[in-house]
């Protein structure tokens, strides 16, 4: 999601007495680059994740585990996204700029429409896989999982989670997160920055407890993301409140970061370079996934250094934030969240389109192509253009 603040009317103060500032009299924050293109590698490492498994069961075993860890990428937008919301909407000390009115409607302006669309191109095959044989009905199980998948609560029931457009579970985490940012807000602020640091360690021990325990209680773990997910296993995977302590992570790391930002002090090489040795460590870790527990790898365990490499990148002038300040990156991290949600849909139309006998020759370079294109597409036609018509009729100006 933008960095660049779409701040607009004025709200009254909320009931708990706080103030609020008037957002019409804000102005935008700087526009973090470099954390853009960011989503754009974290939403690849999904789609790598789904469909080229297969294509690399013969490599080398580090490849094969940088593959088979993609689903950490959805880790990396829960704490990329705490950090971009507190950075947008809440001032150093993490009090509001703006209210919570706003904020709720710039959030679904900016989430529903792309989500909505992945629901709509997955319908043929949410049918196919939920009708009735021998009927055009669905079963009341399945009817279920229609209201909880439009109304983003699929997250919490865990049979229905990736009913519908799998990706879009994460989508329900993240509505969660939303609904809860006013009240979280104020706690955080009450954290001093000097202790960030110690509160981010305490929530990354909290993150991986229950995951350690339900991996513990089993004979043997969960060493290996597992082909069919038990409910107790797709529990521990979907349920929003264990992903939380990825979020908080998040925004105490921009806590962190504009508590320091204004700082003057000489940057030692080691900070000037913090970005590519955290995204040194990450990769050192994904290589050897096959070592680590899946469900603790997908709920967190990385959580700090992605947190870390957030904070490097979005203090910038290492080599790494000026690869990524590239236009042709950013222009690919601003159409990635189409990228997240439709990466899915378009390979299965791509199947359904394609002449199977040509499916291992032509779909790996087809799908390639178009996931990188439709998304842009996708986000110049219809994803901005609905976003400012959402904010308009509910009275939001940019």
């Amino acid at each position: 999601m933008s960095a660049r603040s779409l701040l607009a009317e004025q709200h009254p103060a909320e009931s708990d007495g706080r103030q609020f500032t008037n957002p019409s009299s804000l102005r935008p924050r700087d526009q973090l680059n470099p954390l853009t293109s960011l989503r754009f590698f974290a939403a690849m490492q999904v789609v790598v994740f789904h469909f080229a498994q297969i294509r690399v069961e013969n490599a080398p075993l580090p490849i094969r585990n940088l593959v088979a860890s993609g689903y950490t990428g959805v880790s990396l937008f829960f704490v990329l996204s705490g950090f971009i919301l507190a950075y947008n909407y809440l001032d150093k000390d993490l009090s509001w700029r703006g209210g919570a009115r706003f904020f709720l409607i710039a959030r679904f302006a900016r989430i529903y429409p792309v989500y909505a669309l992945g629901l709509l191109v997955s319908i043929p095959f949410f049918l196919k896989d939920h009708a009735i044989a021998g009927t055009v009905g669905l079963s009341h199980y399945a009817q279920m999982t229609v209201v909880a998948t439009v109304f983003l609560q699929q997250a919490w029931i865990p049979g229905m989670a990736t009913a519908w457009n799998g990706p879009g579970w994460s989508l329900s985490v993240e509505a969660f997160f939303y609904a809860c940012f006013p009240r979280i807000a104020s706690l955080i602020q009450r954290v001093p920055a000097s202790r960030a640091i110690l509160a981010i360690l305490a929530l990354f021990l909290l993150g991986l407890a229950v995951p350690a325990a339900y991996g513990m209680q089993r004979q043997r773990g969960i060493w290996a993301a597992p082909v069919v997910d038990t409910s107790g296993i797709a529990f521990v995977t979907y349920n929003p409140l264990l992903h939380i302590p990825e979020f908080l992570i998040g925004m105490l790391a921009a806590k962190a970061f504009l508590h320091t930002r204004s700082s003057t002090g000489h940057r030692t090489l080691l900070s000037l370079y913090s970005p590519v040795l955290c995204a040194g460590l990450i990769a050192l870790v994904l290589v050897n996934s096959s070592r680590i527990p899946y469900l603790m790898l997908h709920n967190g365990l990385l959580a700090p250094a992605y947190a870390a490499l957030i904070v490097g990148l979005a203090r910038g002038g290492d080599p790494l934030s000026k690869l990524l300040s590239h236009p042709a990156l950013v222009l690919l991290g601003e159409s990635s969240y189409a990228t997240y949600i439709l990466h899915v849909p378009i390979a299965l139309w791509l199947r359904q389109l394609l002449d199977p006998v040509h499916h291992a020759v032509l779909l790996p370079l087809v799908y390639g192509i178009t996931v990188l294109l439709l998304p842009l597409a996708v986000l110049l036609t219809f994803e901005r253009p609905a976003r400012s018509m959402i904010r308009s009729r509910l009275g939001v100006r940019r």
